[in-house]
């Protein structure tokens, strides 16, 4: 064993990869005394991860923390090695990574390998562990990979006929003992944003909570881009949180959903609108976007503040805006800066 943790230590074969805040924050901290916790990951996740992993508390955690890195680049993973590095905590960390450069077969087993680690040091060690893994979707892919070589029929949406009981046969082995516990934090790469496709809902009934970032909210420029309707928890419960917490979360979500539910429909986009824009007025509206005033816009234009003034009120008026705010959310939108 001392062996396989110095390899890992020295040689990390792969690579990890890492996306209202107040009113979110009644949820969360039901969210955080679940056992599990899922996380729906985008692409552009990476610096979510980062954050997460030392959110969890990995600098003072008592245990040991074991992160899987399944199918993701080398990259993500020497970026993660150095942070740890950086940070001190490596001597109670240990990386195991399978690139999605290697096999199918090496890809599908390296959660396991994981696990075995893990259940190591919560058994015959006696050690809380931190299960970190990165990402669920890469396990189903690779195991829908080495499905199609064996010649099986796939099942629906293409996936493999085994799926279920693949997931089960890895999230089941996450569990405390008698000797040590174990929680999980894990992302999850939803195909698509469709929480109905068959690798996140079995996933999901695996797990106790769900944080779900949402793009839309990310684009919208909420970040964390926390998707407070969609995501959920099992431990959410008067019994676990309190009475008073609980009902402060309910209602917290129910003014969310009446806000959305009265918010105005998205208005379809004026694909001529871009060409009755000026081109300085292009320009206005990307400074604009930034925060800066009609002083600091005319600074870097060279203009007088009067003329920004101007330009700024024929953008607001060919836009359809009342603001500066709204004004640079739809040219986001619409995609001109």
């Amino acid at each position: 064993m001392a062996s396989l943790r110095q390899s890992l230590y020295e040689e990390p074969a792969a690579r990890w990869t890492r996306g209202d805040t107040g009113i979110c924050l009644a949820l969360l901290s039901a969210f955080l005394v679940s056992r599990w916790l899922w996380i729906v990951a985008n692409p552009q996740s990476s610096a979510y991860w980062e954050e997460a992993y030392r959110w969890v508390a990995v600098e003072s955690l008592t245990g040991v923390a074991v992160f899987a890195g399944i199918g993701e680049r080398s990259r993500e993973g020497l970026e993660l090695w150095d942070e740890l590095q950086r940070r001190q905590v490596m001597d109670r960390t240990v990386l195991v990574f399978g690139q999605m450069k290697e096999p199918p077969g090496a890809r599908f087993l390296i959660g396991f390998a994981a696990l075995a680690v893990a259940e190591h040091f919560r058994d015959h060690e006696g050690r809380d562990v931190l299960f970190v893994v990165d990402n669920v979707y890469r396990y189903v892919q690779a195991g829908m990979e080495v499905s199609g070589l064996l010649g099986r029929m796939p099942s629906r949406v293409g996936y493999q006929p085994t799926l279920a009981t693949e997931l089960a046969e890895l999230e089941e082995r996450i569990a405390s003992s008698a000797t040590g516990s174990m929680t999980s934090v894990q992302a999850v790469y939803v195909p698509a944003d469709d929480l109905t496709d068959p690798s996140a809902t079995h996933t999901f009934a695996h797990l106790s909570a769900s944080i779900v970032l949402s793009r839309k909210r990310a684009a919208q420029g909420f970040y964390p881009a926390i998707d407070p309707l969609r995501s959920d928890s099992k431990m959410l419960t008067p019994t676990v949180v309190g009475e008073r917490h609980y009902r402060v979360a309910q209602e917290a979500r129910r003014v969310l959903a009446e806000f959305a539910r009265l918010a105005p429909p998205a208005r379809v986009p004026d694909e001529s609108l871009p060409e009755r824009l000026t081109e300085r007025e292009r320009e206005v509206l990307r400074l604009v976007a930034r925060g800066l005033s009609n002083r600091e816009i005319g600074s870097q234009l060279h203009l007088a503040e009067g003329t920004i003034k101007n330009h700024v009120t024929s953008i607001l008026d060919k836009l359809g805006v009342r603001d500066r705010t709204q004004a640079a959310l739809r040219a986001r939108e619409m995609g001109w800066i």
